[in-house]
């Protein structure tokens, strides 16, 4: 764990709540939160993704704003 960091719970859910987190689709999906958190200096505590939502534990130091992680992340999986 970070030194003075900060734990957040984020919980992503699809549009309409349909199934599509699955499969290959999933396995990016952990990656790019992997690859970019880590990149952002926060820790992933926990990652649970299921069909329709994405529940997320993460570290992070106070500097950084949750919405600015969310937004970065986001981006990346839109491309």
């Amino acid at each position: 764990m970070l030194f003075g960091s900060v734990n957040n719970i984020i919980v992503w859910v699809s549009k309409y709540r349909f199934g599509i987190l699955k499969g290959p689709v999933a396995e990016e999906f952990y990656k790019i939160i992997h690859i970019h958190y880590v990149r952002m200096d926060c820790e992933v505590i926990e990652l649970n993704i299921q069909g329709d939502y994405v529940y997320l534990l993460v570290s992070m130091p106070p500097k950084e704003s949750v919405s600015k992680l969310l937004g970065t992340v986001k981006a990346k999986i839109s491309i």
